[in-house]
């Protein structure tokens, strides 16, 4: 697992929230903008 995907798996598992687009080992702007959009 790459860093991103940990990083972003454990926001999921904290909001309980799952983006729209699959967490895969290449970072994705639409998960990165999905959980600084919910932080606001």
């Amino acid at each position: 697992m790459s860093v991103y995907q940990i990083k972003m798996n454990t926001i999921k598992s904290l909001t309980g929230i799952s983006p729209d687009a699959e967490i895969t080992y290449k970072p994705d702007s639409t998960v990165i903008e999905f959980y600084n959009r919910l932080y606001k």
